[in-house]
């Protein structure tokens, strides 16, 4: 049996982790759950609507991991939140 939870990405999702109550993902994806989230984005567990936060890295995300509320995130991109990040970032999920 399936669960109503949908989120629909509109790209390949590479890597999903459990922070709390919200799944992060990252992949080469430009929206999900109908709102617009540049390749990461962190989805409610119980609804899969996507959380306001939008780190939009520029390029896909192949690498993902969660400590705590921090997520550090691997891929070919040079800038997230339009900072120059290369390859390599963290980012705070509150």
């Amino acid at each position: 049996e399936t669960l109503p939870w949908r989120a629909d990405a509109n790209g390949p999702v590479f890597k999903p982790a459990k922070s709390g109550d919200l799944l992060v993902v990252g992949g080469a994806f430009t929206e999900i759950g109908a709102q617009p989230r540049s390749r990461l984005a962190a989805l409610d567990l119980l609804s899969g609507v996507p959380a306001d936060w939008n780190p939009a890295p520029s390029g896909n995300v192949t690498g993902l991991a969660v400590s705590g509320s921090t997520v550090y995130f691997a891929g070919p991109f040079q800038s997230v939140a339009e900072t120059p990040r290369v390859n390599l970032a963290a980012a705070d999920l509150m």
